[in-house]
């Protein structure tokens, strides 16, 4: 199951390889991929905000918005497809299963089975028993990541 900072990575992977290299691009990109995991705070966790009849809506909204803050439509495509890029890799990855059309049906979907045998070979040489020790060097890295971020707006505003 993809934690935040993982999240935060695949929007600012997408935004460069998009060649959004604006620090607003960075940020609104990570902003957007980590959105559907707002409902991670209640019992709706991948359902609510993980459902296509929340992310078709947003997606269209989080357009036309981007586009008025001048975005040409094609950027805006790409980071307003970030939530549902989102969804896909918590389908892709485990955990939790996501109820893609809520709250029409409960039904939950995994996709990650489809990877095990794949994912089984690669992980089967050592063990990994270090995840707690992962996600709090993800948490660093991702806060002095912002941390750079913010540095070089300060320094590119100020003309330095």
């Amino acid at each position: 199951m993809p934690d935040s900072f993982t999240h935060c990575l695949i929007g600012f992977m997408a935004s460069s390889a998009w060649r959004l290299h604006r620090a607003r691009d960075y940020v609104l990109a990570a902003a957007l991929s980590l959105l559907p995991d707002l409902d991670s705070f209640t019992a709706l966790h991948r359902s609510l905000t993980h459902s296509l009849l929340t992310l078709v809506p947003l997606f269209i909204l989080t357009m036309a918005a981007l586009h008025r803050l001048g975005y040409p439509r094609l950027e805006g495509a790409y980071l307003s497809s970030l939530p549902m890029i989102h969804v896909l890799t918590d389908l892709l990855t485990g955990g939790m299963p996501v109820r893609l059309f809520y709250p029409l049906s409960d039904a939950g979907y995994q996709l990650a089975p489809l990877l095990d045998p794949v994912v089984g070979r690669l992980l089967s040489l050592p063990p990994y028993p270090y995840y707690p020790e992962v996600v709090r060097v993800n948490m660093v890295v991702l806060a002095l990541f912002l941390l750079f971020l913010g540095t070089y707006e300060l320094k590119s505003r100020r003309g330095a």
